[in-house]
């Protein structure tokens, strides 16, 4: 049932008028009407309506010009218009400048109730859209991401960089480092914001199913198509692609993915016919490229044509100076910002190392509020955390530290740095490669690949990292 519409009707025939005004008043609706032109645009500078019903030819201002006006003033006024038979030139031009729809005279009482329902429910879905769309676009502005840390502010300021671009990105980052947010907001941000934001996680697909999700199929391509299933590349056409964990995808589907990015064509598993598309990639993952390139798991030239802009999530150990912002955004989310973090749970949640990062500490948050004993506030028991790791050790700089300093004569060797610093972080922490990465603000899998590109691999220089 279509629900009651401000109606604004216009016409010079008094009795016709008052016909339509009494059929459209018993469907329930709320009608204004008026005798001209000039008066229904009187009427519009002081109320808002659904829907306008104007008949075009009328003395002084015609209906024509009516509707030129109104659409002058509100570009989403919805305009139906009445015209004589006979006229039926004036009606297309008047659909051509952006009337909803016509009627003939004499105008039958369901043409009329069924024009004005259609009208009425294509105002409500418009503005139903729009905002939907501004609620996607509150939700994933730039400013809705949390982070002061340095490293943030920079992820932050390539982001902005690359949205209104159409090069490809590469998130790189730890499992719940926001990588799906990042994605989401530089979609958003973008021109092709309109589009479609379509995801596929290739961890989440079995690999042999991958290649028919990403590229679709025809009918009869392979037992149990039955019928032609457009991939996640079509279906993003115009709009944004975001390829989860990429660094997954087994060789076969790295060198099609590479022929795609290179040539904006594909073809369905089963097809014949090569399809073009246009989108744009953002792809993820928490692999160590660089290493999979270096032993052959991953291809070089898809690792290049991917990272053409590349964005680094840091974890959140590294920048614990953004859990108090993110405890109180998190908090907001969860419908709770009245809630108060005591003292020592604050200081528990700044210690914890967040091994599943963001994703991790919304959890926690989540299920303190659920058992926390005190309504008002959230305490160090109600987190359900371990005991606070230990700091990281005390130790005064080995005595070579101000070597890596000091500027030779010869220039600074970058390589020689870096090993150094290796050196003098394993040292620090007695041989710990997880204290070392602290120590260095580094991930894990970071450290581990400077370790085996300088050899301080004990025993294993080439092959996998060892614990």
């Amino acid at each position: 049932m279509t629900a009651p519409a401000r109606v604004l009707l216009v016409d010079d025939d008094k009795n016709l008028r008052r016909v339509l005004e009494l059929q459209l008043a018993e469907a329930g609706h709320r009608v204004d009407a008026v005798a001209s032109a000039e008066d229904g645009l009187e009427r519009l500078a002081g109320d808002k309506y659904d829907v306008v019903v104007t008949d075009l030819r009328m003395p002084g201002m015609d209906g024509l010009a009516l509707l030129d006006e109104i659409k002058r003033r509100d570009a989403e006024a919805v305009v139906v218009v009445l015209t004589a038979h006979g006229d039926v030139d004036s009606a297309v031009r008047a659909l051509k400048e952006g009337a909803f729809d016509f009627l003939r005279k004499p105008v039958a009482r369901e043409a009329l109730l069924g024009a004005v329902a259609r009208a009425a429910n294509f105002r409500a879905l418009y503005f139903a859209v729009a905002r939907q769309r501004e609620a996607l676009h509150r939700r994933y502005s730039f400013e809705r991401i949390v982070g002061g840390s340095p490293a943030m502010q920079q992820a932050f300021d390539l982001m902005r960089r690359a949205a209104p671009a159409n090069a490809t990105v590469l998130l790189r980052g730890e499992t719940g480092t926001g990588k799906d947010l990042f994605a989401r907001a530089i979609h958003h941000n973008s021109r092709r914001a309109d589009g479609p934001f379509v995801i596929l996680n290739c961890a989440a697909i079995p690999e042999t199913l991958l290649e028919s999700a990403f590229f679709g199929h025809e009918k009869g391509a392979f037992t149990g198509a039955d019928a032609r299933r457009i991939g996640c590349y079509e279906e993003a056409h115009k709009g944004t692609l975001f390829l989860d964990e990429i660094g997954l995808l087994g060789p076969a589907l790295q060198g099609k993915l590479l022929r795609v990015l290179e040539g904006g064509t594909l073809r369905r598993v089963g097809g014949t016919q090569d399809l073009t598309f246009d989108v744009r990639l953002v792809a993820a993952t928490n692999s160590p490229l660089e290493e999979m390139v270096a032993d052959g798991r991953f291809r070089e030239d898809l690792y290049f044509r991917l990272r053409v802009v590349e964005i680094r999530l840091p974890p959140l150990r590294e920048r614990p100076e953004d859990v108090p912002l993110l405890v109180d955004r998190l908090l907001v989310e969860l419908e709770a910002p009245h809630v108060r973090v005591d003292p020592e749970a604050a200081a528990r949640l700044r210690a914890h190392p967040w091994p599943g990062n963001v994703r991790e500490m919304r959890n926690v948050l989540e299920r303190a509020l659920i058992v926390r004993a005190d309504e008002g506030r959230i305490t160090a028991d109600d987190l359900g955390l371990g005991p606070s790791p230990a700091p990281l050790p005390a130790v005064p700089p080995p005595s070579d530290a101000l070597d890596v300093i000091a500027v030779p004569p010869s220039g600074i060797d970058i390589d020689q740095v870096e090993r150094k610093l290796l050196e003098i972080a394993l040292r620090a922490c007695g041989g710990n490669r997880s204290h070392a990465a602290r120590f260095l603000c580094l991930g894990r899998h970071a450290l581990l690949y400077r370790l085996r590109k300088h050899g301080l691999l004990p025993g294993d220089e080439s092959g996998p990292p060892a614990g």
